[in-house]
């Protein structure tokens, strides 16, 4: 593969990281404040296992948040 292909082929890849990690931003963040307003009680008392149900989805929607903040670090660094 040429340099010229491989530098192209690389624009192209930071570019679709990009529009990826924005394009979810938005709902992710709809997503995580929807369920900060029912885990924090605003939609009426949980019981235990909704409750905890809730703190393992918002882990995973923190976890997805911070990789999509390393994607777009990567492609500002790179």
């Amino acid at each position: 593969m040429d340099v010229h292909r491989k530098k192209e082929t690389g624009k192209l890849s930071d570019e679709f990281i990009a529009n990826l990690s924005h394009s979810l931003r938005s709902p992710l963040t709809c997503i995580k404040e929807a369920v900060a307003i029912v885990l924090d009680g605003l939609c009426g008392p949980l019981n235990k296992k909704q409750a905890r149900m809730l703190k393992i989805a918002m882990k995973q929607i923190n976890r997805l948040t911070e990789t999509m903040e390393n994607l777009l670090k990567k492609d500002k660094i790179g």
